[in-house]
């Protein structure tokens, strides 16, 4: 019987091969159920074989505040399809069975996840060979419980921080495997190599050793990503 691969050398692995080919990791975001419920599963095999190495799928929540006119939009039109939690998670159970192999992390708010019970989410989605959360509204200070269950099944809880973040509540974050980076992109892609590269080298002044993920904008194919990976 063979053994899986752990789920945090998963996504090591995944930004690991695409240094060694030269290139940036590419982690697309989708809304789970956009824009039918059906669309998903096959949407996510085709990430894969477009080229994806890891893949974020939002949690379709009800007042999404953080994100803009369009994934609002998107998370909208999901909860009009009926889609859920569950429904999201069931639609990675099958794309599994279908061939995806490709870590995948949930982005969402804490409401839902609460809602289904923190222990039940973690357990459920290790299961479902989910590699972590994204969750936008819930402080570090507030999530250290949530860290300590994920940590417990060698799920990433991914922060999401600015180079205005606070040393202190870098420390609160602990050792995290990945941090995401918010870029504001106000005028091209080619902008927000700079910043991401301004980003970096901010951190690394403060000897953060975690991978960054810079969360940005493609306007175009034409436009260059951020060197090491990005979030599109």
């Amino acid at each position: 019987m063979s053994t899986l691969p752990s789920l945090s050398s998963d996504v090591a692995n995944a930004f690991a091969n695409a240094k060694a080919e030269g290139r940036p990791a590419f982690i697309p975001y989708i809304t789970a159920g956009y824009p039918r419920a059906s669309d998903t599963v096959p949407v996510l095999l085709t990430l894969q074989a477009n080229g994806a190495d890891i893949i974020e799928i939002g949690v379709p929540f009800s007042d999404p505040i953080a994100d803009g006119n369009t994934i609002q939009a998107a998370n909208q039109q999901a909860l009009d399809n009926g889609v859920s939690l569950q429904d999201t998670i069931e639609y990675v159970v099958e794309a599994r069975k279908q061939g995806l192999t490709v870590p995948i992390v949930l982005m969402g708010y804490y409401n839902p996840f609460l809602q289904f019970g923190e222990q039940k989410l973690v357990d459920t989605c290790a299961d479902a060979r989910i590699h972590g959360f994204i969750v936008v509204d819930l402080p570090p200070v507030e999530a250290l419980q949530f860290r300590t269950i994920c940590d417990s099944r060698d799920m990433c809880l991914v922060p999401l921080v600015s180079p205005t973040t606070t040393d202190e509540r870098l420390a609160v974050m602990g050792a995290c495997q990945l941090l995401v980076c918010l870029l504001v992109c106000v005028c091209s892609c080619q902008y927000c190599v700079l910043m991401s590269f301004v980003f970096f080298c901010v951190f690394l002044s403060r000897g953060v050793s975690s991978l960054l993920v810079f969360s940005c904008v493609v306007y175009s194919p034409q436009d260059k990503w951020p060197k090491d990976m990005c979030i599109v």
